[in-house]
Order: structure tokens, then C-alpha cells, then sequence
């Protein structure tokens, strides 16, 4: 029998709600070269440390500031890394000066340092950044599903549902529907990948309802037609009509989807009549 703790990969010791500790942070000096690497790794620790201090107690937390050294190297950092990334380095620089900037800032400019680390091919690096950016905002249900999300796309699957979890939990308190459905719709596409297709159904169908009461026709239209595609691998014939039927009603009019919904829904119902 499998047990819940094994659905997705190994067997995790966190309770749902209970943040992963972070990997070893030298991950970024492996992937990232010179000054910029060090820097990352200087700002993803600044950043962790920060987030275990009261937000009044930070100014007392970093004691050196600002000695010559420190400001050759984001000096150089900032010279390496790409235009548009910073003014978010600048903005995690900040994050030991006396006036820190708001979390939320922080949080997004991890998210965009998660996100280039990622397009550039620094796994490592992205799932830190998007994972500092989840523990400086502990109760945000958006920096909760990037983490989850990076995690799904390279990092572990075990710590992507933990996040996803958390994400799926806050939304719900804080009434962030689009996160919610989201982190739904992240966390049954990760149950899908790894082969547990009756767990990644429930959280394909509360997304796709969830998402219909919310207006986002398209987006429930193309959930329902994934449970279509799930149901047809779990032989359940019942479920893919009625999903089927559930996208084709859904589908706003002319959408590009639409035909491919009603090609699988006949290539489903001729391979269920050979079987």
C-alpha cells in the first residue's frame, strides 16, 4: 500500500505546512561563476538569515555593512549580471542595510532571480531564490507555489509538494483564488508526472471548479480536458464522457483548444470500444 509520504518521491519527514530547510548553499557557487556567483550566495543567505529575525530586530542582525571589499564585489556582481536583473539584485542588496526593504519587494525580486537562474540553466541557484522568497513572506500563498513550482520543474519532487501544500493552504485563508487554483492544478500535474492519477484528479478537478467560479473559462475548459486525458489512462470510460462533455461546454467559442478536445474525446471513446 502506498502511503502519502511516498506518493510523490522519497519519503519526507515535513508535515505539510512545515517549510523544508534549504539546501546546501554552495550549489550556487558551483553553478554560477565569479563575482555574481558569490554575490548570490552571499544575498541568498542574507536573505534566509532575515527571514528568521523580526522584521524590527533586522537593522541589529547584519553588524558590517558595508566595508570597501563588499562594495567592489557587487559592484563587479552587478556588472556581470543581465540589465534587467538589477535593479532586483539591488533591491536583495538592501536587504542588511538599516532600511530594509518591504518583504514583498524581496519576495519578488527572488522570484526574478529564481526565474533567470532557471532560463540560464542554474537549477540551484532558482530553487534557493525561490525558496528564500517563500521563507521572507512564510504566509504567502503566491511565493509558496513559485517555490513549488521551481521545485517541480528542477528541483525535488517531495519539497514541490510541501510548497504546493503550503500554497494550496494560504490561498485558501487569504481567498487568493488564482494562487489556488494554480497550486491545485501544479501539484496534480507533479501527482501526474510521477504515475498517482486518482490523487492528481481531485486536485485537477478543484482547480478546473474553482477556476469556472472564478470566470477563467479557458482555464477550467483545459483542466477538464486533462482529467479527460487522465481518466482515459485510468480506463474509468464514465469519467472521460463526462469530462469531455465538461470541456466542450466550457471551451470558450473558437478557441484553439477546442477541436484537439474533440479529437481525443473520439480517439478515447474508439480505443475504449477495441478494448
Amino acid at each position: 500500500m502506498v502511503k502519502r509520504a511516498d506518493r510523490v518521491g522519497r519519503k519526507r519527514p515535513w508535515g505539510i505546512l512545515r517549510a523544508p530547510p534549504p539546501r546546501d548553499f554552495l550549489g550556487i557557487l558551483e553553478e554560477v561563476p565569479s563575482d555574481l556567483g558569490l554575490e548570490l550566495y552571499v544575498l541568498a543567505r542574507q536573505v534566509r538569515l532575515a527571514a528568521q529575525c523580526r522584521p524590527e530586530r533586522r537593522q541589529y542582525l547584519f553588524r558590517d555593512r558595508s566595508p570597501r571589499h563588499v562594495g567592489e564585489r557587487r559592484t563587479e556582481a552587478l556588472d556581470q549580471a543581465p540589465a534587467d536583473l538589477r535593479s532586483d539584485l539591488r533591491v536583495l542588496m538592501q536587504v542588511n542595510g538599516r532600511r530594509p526593504p518591504d518583504d514583498a519587494y524581496v519576495a519578488a525580486a527572488c522570484e526574478a532571480v529564481a526565474t533567470w537562474a532557471q532560463d540560464t540553466g542554474y537549477p540551484n541557484t532558482a530553487v534557493h531564490f525561490a525558496e528564500a522568497g517563500a521563507a521572507i513572506r512564510p504566509r504567502g500563498p503566491y511565493p509558496a507555489f513559485v517555490a513549488g513550482r521551481t521545485n517541480r520543474t528542477v528541483g525535488d519532487p517531495w519539497r514541490a509538494e510541501v510548497f504546493y501544500g503550503r500554497s494550496i493552504r494560504y490561498a485558501y485563508q487569504e481567498q487568493e483564488w488564482p494562487v489556488y487554483v494554480r497550486a491545485h492544478l501544479g501539484l496534480g500535474r507533479l501527482l501526474t508526472d510521477r504515475g498517482h492519477l486518482s490523487a492528481a484528479a481531485k486536485h485537477l478537478y478543484t482547480a478546473a471548479r474553482v477556476a469556472l467560479d472564478q470566470g477563467e473559462e479557458w482555464l477550467a475548459a483545459q483542466t477538464y480536458h486533462d482529467l479527460l486525458l487522465l481518466h482515459f489512462e485510468l480506463e474509468d470510460e464514465q469519467k472521460v464522457e463526462e469530462y469531455a462533455r465538461k470541456a466542450l461546454e466550457t471551451y470558450p467559442r473558437h478557441h484553439e483548444r477546442y477541436p484537439l478536445a474533440v479529437h481525443d474525446y473520439a480517439f478515447a471513446v474508439l480505443i475504449s470500444r477495441r478494448r
